[in-house]
């Protein structure tokens, strides 16, 4: 799993250094893919954790709404922005991109229902975070530029990517403290009545 996450701050590095430096048109497309097979590796991470869960009905009814919401809202803003597309490759990498983004957060949002912890609930801000981020960023270039959409869009990116680090740190710190032997359970536990017992020689 460490070479999974090395390999998925390794492409979205790549991404960001291409959105950043702007070469040109390819460059844009380079990023956008990067950012795609970053979160496919996100998605596969979850994958490990859905096969251990089960949902009920309520949950099962709540996964639906999420998915079915998700999918309203990005056909909503290709409707919008379809006719501002370049070329075919372009709408290729919107849709690809818009079905990494419904399938990381529904599977985000499965795992945090079925389990609610603190590494589930960081997991879906993050998910939550560049999932806004991408929406402001198709909102800036095929829609309508502001300059406070770019803001928030920087912020939520850089907090999505912190969010990303947060995870992975807990995650191999509870791994670390998991393999970690414990001394004091091969030893007889001392009391009081114990250290009171003289042994003459």
């Amino acid at each position: 799993m460490a070479n999974v996450f090395l390999v998925t701050f390794l492409v979205f590095f790549i991404g960001d250094a291409f959105s950043v430096f702007e070469f040109g048109e390819v460059a844009l497309k380079l990023s956008k893919a990067a950012y795609i097979c970053a979160y496919a590796l996100l998605i596969f991470v979850l994958f490990g954790k859905l096969k251990k869960l089960k949902f009920d009905g309520l949950v099962s009814v709540y996964l639906i709404l999420v998915l079915l919401l998700n999918s309203y809202f990005l056909y909503a803003l290709y409707g919008v922005a379809k006719e501002n597309f370049v070329d075919d490759f372009n709408l290729f990498l919107y849709v690809c991109h818009g079905i990494t983004l419904i399938a990381i957060t529904f599977f985000a949002f499965a795992v945090y229902l079925s389990r609610e912890t603190a590494q589930s609930i960081t997991f879906l801000l993050m998910v939550f975070s560049l999932v806004f981020a991408d929406v402001l960023n198709y909102i800036c270039q095929l829609y309508v530029y502001y300059w406070i959409f770019e803001l928030f869009e920087s912020i939520l990116h850089i907090t999505g990517l912190f969010l990303l680090y947060k995870y992975v740190y807990d995650h191999h710190t509870m791994i670390n403290s998991e393999e970690r032997i414990k001394f004091s359970e091969y030893f007889i536990p001392t009391t009081e009545a114990l250290r009171q017992i003289r042994v003459n020689f």
